[in-house]
């Protein structure tokens, strides 16, 4: 006799409920990450009167924010969210409150107080992601992960939009109390999502006449091995791309500033639409050839397209067209890393996959800024523009030497 699912957790409708929840939840804490480093970096300055502390202070909840996720991501897996994401969540709410009530003149404070908030940001996209093999039958995977991709670009733009309507009151840091609502709301958000842990519901992906197959046993091991071949070859891909995004966070405005310093935010937009366009374009339906081959080519067109922007960047006009064709470029690249997560490592250690996933893209863009930073003070921001394409080109050439760990 077939096995019969549980209707009341494996239905399509449930899954579009709660997949739609997850997005939401990835909206609302992007807007909320998005709009940290422009409030952090207006208050501290307004409070000690200068730059250069606040930039550290950014710093600082960027490197809080690349441990923490590796160590959410690890006691996600081997507890559950809701016992990781509700006290992380209350610990980032306290951080971002006593950063706003305790009116310090010492730099040290602010530090302590940001990185505590970095080390707390709930790993809230991570679950989503982690969740999505759980929720939807496999045809499905890369349209979910390049709604989540789109989503959360979208909420890293708003974000920054958000904060600035509380310049006014940057010395207040009224700002970071709505950024703690929203961080406590996307918590909530997921808490209703699955773990990780056993397959997609087959009732998902076949016919109302077909059996559902019941799960794989479960070996003994509890913990299995997170680093496997193919896993190292996505951290290297990634490596690199995060280094291409570091050095065009700095190069680029260092370029358009000489020119017109009011093309640096319209340079970062058309950067940003090209991302959503290219994510919601490949998200849109399933496209020939496999997430090896997405991933190859979207890393060469990118480094094209880098290559380009370092030619261009003494006409503005023609730097912002290949800023949009960057975003749109290295978009896949993106989303098909996200991918071979499935493939790559076991499913029990999904979000701390993902999660270590993108903190290596983090330490990549930390990498990739100073290195540009280093490269405009010594031969001018052109030439440090020339470093992206070389980090794409390395990326695109990691992963075609070990193209067998990820096929």
């Amino acid at each position: 006799m077939p096995l019969q699912p549980s209707t009341s957790t494996s239905t399509p409708v449930n899954s579009s409920r709660r997949g739609a929840l997850g997005l939401l939840a990835v909206l609302i804490c992007a807007t909320a990450i998005g709009a940290v480093n422009l409030a952090a970096l207006q208050m501290v300055a307004a409070r000690l009167g200068s730059y250069a502390p606040a930039a550290l202070v950014v710093g600082a909840f960027s490197l809080g924010n690349a441990l923490g996720l590796v160590a959410q991501g690890r006691l996600i897996d081997r507890y559950s969210a809701t016992r990781v994401l509700y006290p992380a969540s209350a610990i980032f709410c306290l951080a971002l409150s006593s950063a706003v009530f305790w009116h310090s003149t010492h730099q040290g404070v602010y530090l302590g107080l940001f990185l505590l908030a970095g080390l707390s940001l709930p790993a809230v996209t991570g679950v989503v992601r982690a969740a999505v093999p759980a929720l939807y039958p496999e045809r499905l995977h890369l349209r979910m992960y390049s709604a989540i991709a789109v989503t959360f670009q979208a909420g890293m733009a708003c974000g920054p939009l958000a904060a600035a309507a509380f310049s006014p009151l940057r010395y207040s840091g009224y700002a970071f109390l709505v950024i703690a609502g929203l961080v406590a709301a996307s918590t909530v958000c997921v808490a209703g999502l699955p773990r990780p842990t056993r397959p997609a519901a087959q009732l998902l992906a076949s016919s109302p006449g077909q059996p559902m197959r019941p799960p794989p046993a479960r070996s003994g091991r509890t913990d299995p091995a997170l680093l496997t071949r193919g896993y190292v070859t996505v951290l290297l891909g990634m490596a690199g791309f995060g280094i291409s995004t570091g050095v065009i966070a700095v190069g680029v405005p260092a370029a358009l500033d000489a020119a017109n310093p009011a093309l640096v935010g319209v340079a970062f937009t058309a950067l940003a639409v090209g991302d959503l366009s290219s994510g919601m374009l490949y998200g849109s339906r399933n496209w020939p050839g496999t997430l090896r081959q997405h991933l190859l080519l979207s890393l060469v067109l990118a480094a094209c397209a880098a290559a380009l922007l370092a030619s261009l960047v003494s006409w503005p006009a023609l730097a912002l067209c290949a800023m949009f064709l960057l975003g749109a470029m290295s978009t896949p690249a993106g989303i098909a890393m996200s991918a071979l997560l499935d493939i790559t490592v076991p499913r029990s250690r999904l979000t701390v996959a993902y999660t270590s996933m993108i903190a290596t893209n983090l330490v990549a863009v930390s990498l990739g800024s100073a290195a540009a930073g280093m490269t405009v003070e010594a031969a001018g921001p052109t030439l440090s523009l020339v470093i992206a394409p070389l980090a794409l080109l390395g990326a695109a050439c990691i992963v075609a030497m070990r193209r067998r760990s990820i096929s």
